[in-house]
């Protein structure tokens, strides 16, 4: 009960930084799963979007989101679990390790989708009298990472989910709330045929 506690007093903590800070509030609504085609694994991928993980552990200046997806029209079907961090630099994950009910899964093998960033550019007058940009940058990434379907059937029946991103600028650790496990609820009910294979290879292999 204690640990619950303080991991709800964290996550308001970090709530509360972000928007001293100007940042966005964090949120986790369950969104409507979206069809679009992914360069950088050139196919069409139907994901969830935008699933935040609002509790937060460490690095609570980024935002984390972990979506499930699936590869369109591929045999067997292939499936994954999308990372996006937002923040004001640079994590670069090294592994992603994801504790479902006290049962850890990693991996080190993940392809960039995103990587980029924004800066507010200098008005005429900051220009002029050489004062910085107010607000800062906000650096954007997003990696794949291929998952079976049973992996994804235990993030949509959850009790306690920990998500944790290793990365050289140090570690992001959050815990899911029961709106991130609806959102994998949702998508495994509509996305994850009931026949589809345990084991599924990487995408593109």
């Amino acid at each position: 009960m204690g640990s619950a506690l303080r991991s709800q007093r964290l996550g308001l903590l970090c709530v509360l930084s972000l928007q001293l800070g100007g940042g966005s509030v964090l949120s986790a609504c369950s969104n409507s799963a979206t069809v679009e085609h992914e360069e950088a694994l050139d196919q069409r991928v139907v994901r969830t979007s935008k699933n935040v993980i609002s509790v937060n552990k460490s690095l609570c200046e980024h935002e984390l989101t972990l979506d499930a997806a699936r590869i369109e029209g591929t045999t067997p079907p292939e499936y994954g679990l999308v990372v996006g961090i937002n923040g004001m630099f640079w994590v670069r994950p090294a592994k992603l390790t994801v504790t479902v009910d006290g049962e850890a899964w990693s991996s080190s093998e993940s392809t960039t989708t995103e990587f980029g960033g924004v800066c507010p550019e200098q008005s005429s007058v900051q220009r002029k009298f050489g004062v910085a940009a107010q607000g800062g940058c906000v650096f954007r990434e997003s990696y794949w990472y291929p998952v079976t379907v049973d992996l994804l059937r235990r993030l949509a029946t959850a009790s306690e989910t920990i998500v944790r991103v290793d990365g050289a600028a140090g570690h992001l650790e959050r815990q899911f709330s029961p709106e991130n496990v609806s959102t994998f609820n949702e998508f495994v009910a509509m996305h994850v045929p009931a026949a589809d294979s345990l084991s599924l290879p990487v995408p593109g292999n």
